[in-house]
């Protein structure tokens, strides 16, 4: 008896076998919906993925806001060390707050660990206060604080003292002189440092750049020096160094020069200090 041999079935196209997992795919998702297979109640929570809803938000910045939870915008506070201000200047203390979220009443402002929040301008905006005079010369120390926050930042002011004049300078004195040598300086703040102050005489009997402080009358503004014997012949250098109580380092015309008899021609280049 002869064997049938065996049929050929055609093999599905690829668009039905697409169709076919699509068939199936959504078959499975009915199955998931109805609560097949089944999940014990209390695991159901720990093994089904959770859905949370996404919000985007869009936040504009400044280029000056204060850090995260931050009420206080740090970047604005004025005036810094950035700002070079004078001894005497009377400057207005100010730093701005992200706005709704301040109420005047929780904000205190202390300059120089005294508290001046009574004489500030308070706003839900910011905080500004302008002393009554000048700070004493030197650094300022500002804190603001808002409920439990606190900032704190500093400034400088400052003027450095200056040499107004030096006599005798740049003339000729006869043979054997033996001139008042004087120096003549200010400072607006907190005055010079007479302990500090310095006259050096290089020349003629002063071999060397000769310290003649100790020799010296010194005050606040001026400084004054005779030689103990007259002057020989020779082209004669005078620095005065000063300082102020701040520490700030003298300016203005600190070097003079003069010369006695008719030794050489009075000289522009004066000896290094060294």
């Amino acid at each position: 008896m002869a064997m049938d041999k065996p049929r050929k079935y055609p093999l599905a196209s690829r668009q039905d076998r697409s169709a076919l997992l699509q068939s199936l795919s959504l078959l499975l998702c009915a199955l998931w919906g109805l609560g097949w297979p089944p999940v014990h109640a209390t695991n159901r929570d720990s093994t089904l993925p959770k859905v949370k809803s996404v919000v985007t938000e869009t936040i504009y910045q400044s280029g000056f806001e204060a850090g995260p939870g931050s009420a206080i915008l740090d970047a604005t506070a004025s005036p810094t060390d950035a700002d070079r201000l004078p001894a005497d200047a009377v400057p207005q203390i100010s730093v701005q707050f992200v706005p709704g979220l301040v109420e005047p009443g929780t904000v205190s402002l202390i300059v120089n660990a005294i508290d001046v929040t009574a004489q500030a301008q308070l706003s839900v905006e910011g905080v500004s206060f302008t002393p009554a005079e000048a700070f004493p010369e030197g650094r300022q120390l500002v804190e603001v604080r808002v409920g439990d926050e606190t900032f704190k930042w500093q400034f400088l002011t400052a003027t450095a003292p200056k040499v107004l004049s030096i006599s005798p300078n740049e003339t000729t004195l006869p043979p054997a002189a033996r001139p008042i040598i004087t120096a003549a300086f200010s400072d607006e703040g907190s005055g010079v440092d007479v302990a500090r102050t310095r006259i050096w005489i290089r020349g003629g009997d002063f071999d060397e750049l000769t310290d003649v402080t100790s020799q010296s009358e010194v005050t606040a503004s001026s400084l004054r020096f005779v030689p103990s014997q007259a002057l020989s012949d020779g082209v004669y250098f005078v620095h005065v160094e000063i300082n102020d109580m701040a520490g700030n380092v003298g300016l203005g015309q600190s070097r003079g020069t003069f010369q006695v008899g008719d030794g050489p021609e009075l000289r522009d280049v004066e000896p290094g200090r060294d």
